[in-house]
């Protein structure tokens, strides 16, 4: 009992919000600062990820922390749990645990997963220990965070590119600290759709993060035929079809795809010289003859 009334007293002294638990992970009592942040409901209803953060605690008897995702009234909110159990006799009589607001720290780490992709993206991800976005981003400026933090990640992804993704989460996890990049090909209803990403996985004294960055590709196809208007000169698909004497229609349908007919590579070469090479993959530079 005096453990617990001390425990209290600590409780309301602390600024940042904050929680009193009994030997049994029962709530014996929150200070002002939580009640004025969360309200009265019970931390296990308003905190995704709080059972795992304060049953590790007890199990391992240390402090424990991780990232959590706030169910508030206005919206979700990404913050950071902390656990520290108190020890008698080598046994857990209660606990402390502290609520801080990271959402600052959070908008600064994007930067993080920008850094990874060091080419343009179209998102930006944080994403937990247990794949819950805390923070994302797009190329646009704006934010997206009031609709994604909270969900799991990958149910944001395209259930086609939902095995790709989620496998090489688990790589960059067994390769904590380096950059694993990918890229995902599925046939969608709109056609082709080519995801390219970069992740890192990074380690921290309690669990850790996914840093991502992803961007959507145009098909194969979409990209060769614009380097066929480049190497012919031409700036529209009408044109285009025009020089390969074919219809308009066939050039829509072939820049939704993957691969275009052989037929139009060997035209182009035969009449401007551009290297095959270039027209079919853009490496390298369009040699002529």
């Amino acid at each position: 009992m005096h453990t617990l009334v001390t425990l209290i007293a600590t409780c309301d002294a602390m600024e940042s919000p904050a929680i009193v638990r009994d030997g049994k992970l029962r709530l014996e009592h929150a200070n002002t600062a939580y009640l004025n942040a969360i309200g009265t409901a019970m931390p296990a209803s308003v905190l995704k990820g709080i059972d795992i953060i304060d049953l590790q605690a007890f199990r391992l008897r240390r402090e424990w922390g991780g990232d959590v995702v706030l169910e508030l009234p206005y919206g979700m909110a990404a913050a950071w749990w902390e656990t520290l159990p108190v020890l008698q006799a080598g046994k857990v009589v209660a606990a402390i645990s502290i609520l801080r607001q990271n959402a600052d720290r959070l908008e600064l780490d994007l930067a993080r997963a920008c850094e990874v992709a060091e080419t343009p993206v179209d998102n930006l991800w944080i994403v937990s220990d247990q794949r819950l976005i805390l923070a994302a981003d797009t190329d646009s400026g704006t934010s997206i965070k009031g609709q994604a933090v909270g969900l799991p990640f990958l149910d944001l992804v395209h259930h086609l590119h939902r095995e790709t993704f989620s496998r090489h989460m688990n790589m960059a996890t067994q390769r904590a600290g380096e950059v694993v990049s990918g890229e995902t090909v599925a046939r969608r209803k709109d056609g082709m759709r080519r995801v390219g990403f970069h992740m890192q996985y990074r380690p921290a004294k309690f669990g850790g993060r996914w840093y991502m960055a992803t961007r959507s590709r145009s098909p194969q196809g979409g990209q060769i035929c614009g380097r066929l208007m480049l190497a012919y000169g031409v700036g529209t698909q009408r044109e285009l079809a025009e020089r390969l004497q074919i219809s308009r229609s066939l050039i829509s349908r072939y820049s939704k795809a993957e691969e275009v007919p052989p037929s139009w590579i060997v035209n182009c070469w035969k009449e401007t010289g551009i290297s095959t090479d270039w027209l079919l993959t853009g490496h390298g530079k369009p040699k002529t003859r």
